[in-house]
């Protein structure tokens, strides 16, 4: 596909700002060479050629690095580039299929910048002295060929480079924050019935909502740099509790999803209170859009959910049963400065 909406729409700020900095957003289907210099995609079959674009991989062991293509025959599925991809040790890297990759909209290739420096400074010192010269003005214009002019050309290089690894400004995570619980467990079933975690009911006798038992909490290793704005998050959660009256006077237990943007220094109620007198274990669903946190705390595992309950029990005799459901996610779209 030529550029991704992840659901954003046309008058989103963010959308020109993709088209401007990305002319093709794509998955590879088979393995480049083994050399590190093609990757295939068969949509780039139906793109026009994208030579002297540039090449950024986004997922593998390359990620993050940025090649010219140099070849991009038309109606064919490779793009090859300049030089090999690596890997953390430095040996080529094979890209393979399942890679995720971007190519960024044409901005001049650093070689070809390279070869202009070149025909620049033999210009310069084919001026010579600039006070006999009849091109002394540009001498005055770009002055010392020797300082001045390598200066320059070094900070032009930089600002390119720069461009190339460009990102875009507001991006998307969907979060599915019980997939730490499943871990490694085959899947034995076919999504009809989700499991709940913790397998065996969480129980507690606690009557205080402000110091309520946690049934479930889990970080999530979310962006750990930068200032992380949150413009929106759609949250979808399922649980269930029951309540098992004891010999105190309590009728019911509570229970709610709250988010933590600060490593579970502090809470935010997520969902409102579901109130349950039921003996039986009996399901709550809450699914909406809103912005119950600003921002997210810079560093690792910043950002928390948890499943908090409770009973109305004062003398803290009756107890609370609660699980959450593995199917529970949230989709967050944020900007990142």
């Amino acid at each position: 596909m030529r550029v991704p909406l992840s659901g954003l729409k046309i008058d989103n700020p963010a959308f020109p700002l993709l088209q401007a900095l990305i002319s093709y957003w794509g998955t590879t289907d088979n393995n480049g060479n083994v050399g590190g210099t093609t990757i295939r995609c068969g949509g780039l079959a139906l793109e026009p050629p994208y030579d002297n674009h540039a090449l950024k991989i986004l997922s593998g062991a390359s990620a993050g690095q940025t090649k010219d293509i140099t070849v991009h025959p038309a109606g064919t599925d490779t793009l090859t580039v300049a030089s090999a991809f690596t890997n953390v040790t430095g040996a080529a890297q094979q890209i393979l299929a399942g890679t995720r990759f971007v190519v960024l909209s044409k901005t001049p290739a650093i070689a070809e910048v390279a070869a202009l420096t070149a025909l620049v400074q033999a210009l310069m010192l084919d001026v010579g002295d600039a006070s006999t010269s009849v091109l002394g003005s540009i001498w005055d214009i770009l002055g010392n060929p020797a300082v001045d002019l390598a200066t320059s050309i070094a900070a032009i290089l930089a600002a390119i480079g720069a461009m190339n690894d460009a990102k875009p400004n507001v991006q998307e995570v969907i979060i599915y924050p019980v997939a730490e619980d499943a871990g490694t467990d085959e899947l034995a079933q076919d999504g009809s019935d989700p499991p709940w975690y913790p397998a065996a009911a969480h129980s507690t006798a606690t009557n205080a909502e402000g110091a309520p038992g946690v049934a479930w909490v889990e970080d999530i290793d979310f962006e750990q740099e930068g200032t992380i704005t949150i413009i929106s998050i759609y949250a979808e959660f399922e649980w269930q509790t029951r309540f098992l009256v004891g010999a105190g006077a309590g009728t019911q237990s509570s229970s709610k999803i709250q988010i933590s943007r600060d490593g579970g220094a502090n809470w935010v109620d997520l969902t409102d209170n579901f109130n349950n007198a039921a003996a039986v274990m009996t399901n709550r669903i809450r699914a909406g859009v809103g912005v119950w946190i600003p921002t997210i705390v810079a560093g690792a595992n910043q950002l928390q959910f948890r499943l908090v309950h409770w009973t109305d029990d004062g003398g803290a005799v009756s107890t609370s049963e609660a699980q959450i459901r593995s199917n529970s996610f949230a989709r967050i779209i944020y900007r990142k400065s």
